[in-house]
């Protein structure tokens, strides 16, 4: 979706609001991405145990280096999280990046998923309203944690778009429930107990991916 943005910008068919969110989510998009990917690869190796950091046994151990790549080449954690503040303090990007999002959650076919996610990003941006009314060096400290709900709700929604898609032209409502399992551990934050049939769900999508 961003690199379609992106395609939209080049050809001069995107508005200043789509640039705009453009900017903001291709920073947290560089910066979220290389914390799950160094998630993922870890417990790749777990998986594996001893043999996961031999590095003739598996591209694990060179996978692990190149993400710490990833990571700092075109700006660490704290720099990226750093712009993305200067960026909403300065140029209010947070507010065409939301309306954005409330658009592709009011397009989700699943009332009670979009009912949901509207509700985490009202409560996100109330957050955010407060943080801004920070000083940077004070606002920095709860920064992080809530780009990384906002983030992770971005791209719930996107893989629900996604889901509703492939449930109307295939049949398959593999990635719907993964957009809702998404949801419900990394933006609700809920634990594996509150959550209805968690061992079936875990279970499905398993076989399904």
């Amino acid at each position: 979706r961003i690199a379609h943005t992106l395609d939209q910008i080049e050809l001069e068919q995107a508005d200043e609001a789509t640039a705009a969110f453009w900017r903001m989510a291709v920073n947290l998009n560089k910066y979220r991405t290389a914390v799950l990917g160094h998630g993922v690869i870890l417990q790749a190796i777990e998986l594996l145990g001893g043999n996961g950091t031999i590095e003739d046994f598996s591209v694990l151990p060179r996978l692990m280096r190149d993400n710490v790549v990833y990571e700092n080449w075109e700006g660490t954690h704290n720099v990226l999280l750093a712009q993305v503040q200067r960026d909403m303090r300065r140029y209010q990007l947070h507010e065409p990046f939301i309306a954005h999002l409330r658009g592709l959650i009011e397009r989700l076919a699943t009332a009670e998923l979009a009912a949901e996610m509207s509700e985490s990003l009202t409560q996100i941006e109330a957050e955010i309203d407060l943080v801004l009314a920070m000083d940077a060096l004070t606002a920095a400290i709860y920064f992080r944690p809530l780009m990384d709900r906002l983030t992770d709700l971005f791209y719930a929604a996107c893989l629900a778009v996604e889901g509703d898609w492939e449930l109307a032209k295939k049949e398959d409502k593999s990635k719907r429930r993964l957009a809702a399992f998404y949801y419900n551990r990394r933006v609700a934050g809920r634990a594996a107990s509150e959550i209805h049939y968690y061992d079936d769900q875990v279970s499905r999508l398993s076989s399904e991916l």
